[in-house]
Parts: structure tokens; sequence; C-alpha cells
């Protein structure tokens, strides 16, 4: 469990490195965008209502942080607690190999759909029609089965699925990326293809480790031996 443990400092070590910097700086902005579109709230108010937020924490804990990094640090821990949960046994992640391979699938297709972009020049409009529908379905799928598979545990639903859906797209767009860059001589890409190597190899025993049951079985039939609290 250690070695877990250690491997995942590493991990979260690498998501807070320079490639989240700009994140970081662009999640504040959406964030303030999108909820002034929403709610038709003043971006200035939303951003002073945080500035008494931050000032309260930073005169508590001496921490100065930005809207945009509350959200990523939020979102760290959330993904945090649920690998832990995960990996206890109290909630479960991935029921089998086809609820994972389900999971990359969502990003997997639409990857698949943007190679043939590159490489044909451009798709149907049917197949764009296809893929969004394909996506969307398959979301609202993966999130009945987490619920079903986590019915003894409903309070932990959000965190289980935010932590499927995340670790899932996270190797298969590590896997992307670093075939995209495989045959670069940059200097850069060199970099970044070891960066990605480690990150991969840090997922492949994480994630088999949050999978329930090694083998492939079905994906809608409520397991009878579910966790508890």
């Amino acid at each position: 469990m250690k070695y877990i443990f250690i491997s995942l400092v590493i991990l979260f070590n690498f998501t807070s490195n320079s490639y989240c910097t700009e994140i970081q700086s662009q999640a504040t902005t959406n964030i303030l965008t999108e909820a002034s579109k929403v709610n038709n709230v003043n971006v200035t108010s939303i951003q002073s209502f945080w500035n008494e937020i931050s000032g309260f924490i930073y005169i508590q804990t001496g921490l100065d942080i930005s809207l945009g990094e509350f959200f990523i640090f939020s979102y760290l821990l959330i993904l945090i607690v649920g690998i832990f949960k995960g990996l206890k046994g109290t909630i479960v992640i991935y029921r089998n190999f086809s609820d994972i391979s389900l999971v990359f699938s969502i990003l997997a297709v639409p990857l698949l759909i943007l190679l043939i972009i590159s490489v044909t020049g451009g798709v149907g409009d049917l197949t764009q029609v296809l893929t969004k529908s394909y996506v969307l379905i398959t979301l609202i799928l993966t999130f009945i089965m987490t619920i079903n598979d986590n019915s003894n545990n409903k309070i932990w639903i959000p965190v289980a699925y935010i932590t499927k859906l995340t670790l899932g797209f996270l190797f298969v767009f590590c896997l992307y990326l670093y075939n995209d860059i495989k045959h670069s001589r940059k200097h850069k890409d060199l970099a970044l293809k070891g960066d990605l190597k480690i990150v991969i190899a840090i997922l492949i025993p994480l994630l088999l480790g949050l999978i329930k049951n090694k083998e492939f079985g079905g994906l809608f039939i409520k397991e009878k031996d579910l966790p508890k609290e």
C-alpha cells in the first residue's frame, strides 16, 4: 500500500507542475465568465465575493490562493479521497474490465475521430452527431453503473464517479499524447515523453487496483456484495 501512495505523490506532483500553471489561470477566467452567464451576475461582484473568502482563508491559514487554485485543489482532494476509498474497497470505482473499457471509450472515440480528421481532412455531419450521442449515452450509462455499484454508499457516488472518469480520461489522454509525439526529436517533446512514461507507469497498477472484479463481466447487473461503510 505504501508504494501506491508514493506513486500518488509523484502523480499529483506531475499534475501540479508547469503544465497546470496555465490551466489554473484559465480556470479562474472560465469559472467567473460561465458563472456570470448562467446566473447573470457581474464578474466583478463574484471576484469581490471571492476576495472576501480568500482574505478570511489567508487570515486563518496564511495561504494566499486564487479562485482557480481553490477549485483545482478541491478537485484533487476529491480525487485523492476517491482513490483512497476505492483502494480500501469501501466504494467501487470500476466494477470490472468491461466497466473501465467503457470509460476509456468515452474519450478514445472522440480522439479516434480527431485522428481520422487529421488523415482524411474531415468527417461527415452524421459522424459528428453519432460521436456526440455515443459520448453522452456512455456518460449516462457509466453514471448509472456507479449508482448501482455504490447504492449502499450513496453519499460517495459523486466522488466515485469523478474518480472513475478522471483517471480513465487521464490514462487515455496520456496514451494519445505519447503516441502523438513518440517520433518527435524536439527537446521539449523528449522531456514530455519521459514524464508521460512515468504517469502511465503509475496509472496502470493504480487502475488495476481500483477494479473490483478482474474479469470481463456484466455492466448493468447489480452486484450482491456491495461495499458497506
